[in-house]
């Protein structure tokens, strides 16, 4: 569902879940790359898609580190993604917004030890939401199980 919302408040979550943000344009006027934006890099050159991966993947930990402050999961999550796109440019494709950022995030949360593993033992699925916004964001909200 697409709609208008203020990207002041991304970090309200029900008591009991996590949230942390990414707020702002990283790449271009967007918050993330998309999966295209990605495998454009790996085409130009396989070190560039690696750069490129660990470049976004070093935004996302920042951002764990400074919401979720070491908190760690005890037991499996499900991630609820919220996506910020600009009200104004080029609309992307939701599968090309979700895919790249939920695999840099993902791996971020493991990198952090926010979660133990991406596999699906600790980590659903989850949603994706997508809406328009001045300002772009991304939002996992961590549903603990």
């Amino acid at each position: 569902m697409m709609q208008e919302r203020n990207s002041e408040n991304v970090t309200d979550a029900p008591i009991g879940n996590k949230v942390f943000s990414i707020n702002g344009a990283y790449y271009k006027d967007k918050c993330f790359p998309s999966l295209n934006d990605m495998l454009h890099e790996a085409e130009r050159h396989p070190k560039a898609y690696s750069k490129m991966k660990r470049d976004y993947e070093f935004i996302a930990i920042n951002a764990i580190r400074r919401f979720l402050k070491g908190w760690k999961a005890e037991g499996k999550v499900i991630p609820h993604y919220t996506f910020g796109e600009p009200n104004k440019g080029q609309i992307r494709d939701y599968d090309n917004i979700s895919a790249a950022a939920r695999k840099i995030i993902n791996d971020a949360m493991v990198k952090t030890r926010t979660i133990v593993d991406d596999k699906p033992a600790y980590l659903e699925f989850g949603t994706n939401e997508f809406v328009y916004t001045d300002t772009p964001f991304i939002k996992v909200e961590l549903e603990v199980l």
